[in-house]
């Protein structure tokens, strides 16, 4: 289906929703979706024209020091700066169809069946369903992002998590799961700080002089500040002050050392 329908457009997106959720007290919210974005990630289809050439150069410039969780900037991930996507590009295909990126985020409008042999979600092949949130210590709960009851009067959605929790087991999730993150912390074994993290994110000429950002001191030095302020806040603001003032001092230094003779 997708290969057919990019013969007649660019760039195909699947949105969270096809209908509003109800006005209860459960999650997820309409709020969920304004802060996650619009469309779901995990699928986007392209074609090889010029226009979708275009999408990925601006995509990848969005992102490039952007691909984070900041709410307060409006970034979460490489997701929701696609929001501007069917503005700024042509050709962009919603795809509504109920079996693309079936997940807990549009349950409230699916539902799931296994029928003679074939998945189905709202009568229609279920091409992928999106297992986000999933947690093997509970295969009864669809996501630990949902507390929305779902409909299964067929069981059928539960026998779907099992099955997919038994495949993960098989194939080595026990194992795989406690595999340390790569990119967690400095070549001295030290954890790296989220304010480090965008420390360096934030300073372009940082990332400029330190291509190797696990090896720099001057960075390490800053997440071992932050990790001071997270235990003692009085302590961590009399230590920034002293580093700022020693950058200070080496600044006004190199400059006399610069205009010597």
């Amino acid at each position: 289906r997708p290969f057919e329908i990019l013969d007649d457009c660019n760039i195909i997106l699947t949105p969270h929703l096809d209908s509003d959720y109800p006005d209860d007290d459960f999650r997820p919210t309409t709020d969920t979706i304004l802060k996650h974005g619009l469309y779901n990630l995990g699928f986007v289809a392209l074609n090889a024209s010029p226009e979708s050439q275009r999408f990925l150069e601006w995509w990848h410039a969005k992102i490039w020091n952007h691909c984070t969780r900041d709410y307060a900037t409006a970034h979460y991930v490489d997701q929701r700066v696609l929001d501007l996507s069917p503005l700024l590009f042509s050709g962009v295909h919603l795809e509504r169809h109920p079996g693309y990126n079936t997940a807990y985020w549009n349950m409230h409008t699916r539902r799931i069946r296994l029928h003679e042999g074939k998945w189905l979600s709202n009568n229609e092949p279920l091409c992928f369903f999106h297992f986000s949130g999933f947690d093997l210590s509970n295969a009864l709960s669809l996501s630990r992002d949902l507390t929305r009851p779902i409909a299964d009067p067929s069981g059928d959605l539960l026998c779907l998590l099992q099955d997919y929790r038994q495949l993960l087991l098989e194939n080595g999730f026990a194992t795989a799961h406690k595999l340390p993150y790569g990119h967690g912390c400095f070549a001295n074994g030290e954890e790296i700080l989220y304010a480090t993290r965008r420390f360096f994110r934030d300073s372009p000429s940082l990332q400029k002089a330190k291509p190797n950002p696990f090896r720099s001191q001057q960075l390490i030095l800053h997440n071992q500040l932050e990790r001071i302020k997270l235990k003692n806040p009085h302590t961590g603001r009399f230590a920034s002050r002293v580093k700022q003032r020693l950058r200070l001092a080496y600044h006004k230094l190199r400059f006399r050392l610069s205009n010597c003779g």
